[in-house]
């Protein structure tokens, strides 16, 4: 995106933005992950909530996913998410069977959101979105605090991945918006 004056700029411009940083980033902390670390799925994390990487990589896709679904239900944009994907979510059982797949489902993901973004008409930023926390309770915001809110949420797991990497001194940079997107 280069516009010729920021007044020019607008949340479509900066979610596309967002959403190209999203798939590189993702990318190459991928990459970093599979180079590094032997079995990343069974990896134990100590002073996490979730105690495997595996758990917390699984626990950003799904909500991604259902972010990203229940965007796609505010308009038509001829996409069944969970078809596309393959979604089946077993209870109690994990969702990757190892991290290639993690990596394929990852990387399928995030070109959704990318296609999503590119899709996305400026009305739908003026919508509300009713979303359900894990807990059941309901909220209504405008589609415009939701996606920012999805954006900065994957920023900030990647960050803890991050955190986790430097833990094992394993090099790590994939989060410089300017330099990778």
């Amino acid at each position: 995106i280069k516009p010729t004056e920021v007044s020019m700029i607008t949340i479509r411009d900066i979610i596309q933005y967002y959403a190209q940083y999203n798939l590189n980033a993702n990318t190459r902390m991928i990459a970093i992950i599979s180079d590094m670390i032997q079995d990343p799925i069974n990896s134990p994390l100590k002073g996490y909530f979730l105690k495997a990487l595996g758990t917390l990589l699984e626990h950003i896709y799904l909500a991604d996913l259902s972010w990203l679904k229940a965007f796609m239900e505010l308009g038509n944009y001829g996409k069944d998410i969970e078809e596309d994907l393959g979604f089946a979510l077993e209870p109690g059982k994990s969702f990757f069977q190892n991290f290639e797949d993690f990596t394929l489902k990852r990387q399928k993901l995030d070109m959704l959101i990318v296609e999503f973004t590119s899709k996305v008409e400026e009305e739908f930023f003026s919508k509300k979105l009713t979303i359900k926390n894990s807990e059941g309770e309901e909220a209504e915001c405008e589609a415009w605090k939701a996606i920012i809110q999805f954006f900065n949420r994957q920023t900030h797991y990647r960050g803890q991945i991050s955190n986790i990497l430097d833990q094992l001194h394993i090099p790590n940079d994939f989060s410089n918006m300017i330099l990778i997107s």
